[in-house]
């Protein structure tokens, strides 16, 4: 056995087919943990760029309520990023495990970042919505959810323009 088929030693990989993916050790958590937190950075930048574009704008843009357009572009960006396409494609039960469930605490972020996102965006008037304020950060992050990772689910190609038509009824302009 060669060297480069022992996978790299000492950072916690293991050799798989055409790629490395994490060894089950204890620097297994380490490194999950690592890159739960590279992909949080990424999205919640997104979500604030995405906001300070658009809760800033009238709806006329768009026709979106402002909060949908935040949230719309949020997934066109997940869509769009190759880097995370391939490790959905690559790493799909990983990724779900990551970023759905309560393994790391990423879904629970993410529903309290879109939580604030709604409140400050219909105390501002901007939406009105009939769905319970409780209710509707889980909601819309499971919508999300389902469309980024639709590839997983159903087999069919990410379209963030069907994202879009749902997430905007979610999310109506006030």
């Amino acid at each position: 056995m060669h060297d480069h088929d022992r996978g790299v030693v000492g950072h916690g990989l293991e050799p798989g087919p055409y790629r490395c993916r994490p060894a089950r050790t204890a620097g297994h958590h380490q490194f999950s943990h690592g890159l739960v937190e590279i992909l949080w950075s990424l999205i919640s930048r997104t979500i604030d760029t995405l906001r300070a574009i658009h809760c800033a704008a009238s709806t006329a843009d768009t026709g979106q309520s402002p909060a949908a357009a935040v949230v719309t572009g949020t997934v066109r960006a997940v869509i769009a990023n190759q880097g995370m396409q391939r490790f959905i494609e690559r790493e799909g039960d990983l990724a779900l495990r990551l970023l759905t469930t309560k393994a790391t605490g990423f879904e629970a972020r993410l529903i309290a970042l879109i939580g604030r996102l709604v409140d400050e965006e219909a105390a501002a008037e901007r939406l009105s919505t009939a769905i319970p304020a409780d209710d509707l950060p889980y909601v819309v992050v499971r919508i999300m959810e389902s469309y980024i990772y639709v590839a997983l689910i159903t087999g069919e190609h990410p379209d963030p323009d069907r994202a879009s038509r749902v997430i905007s009824a979610l999310l109506p302009p006030a």
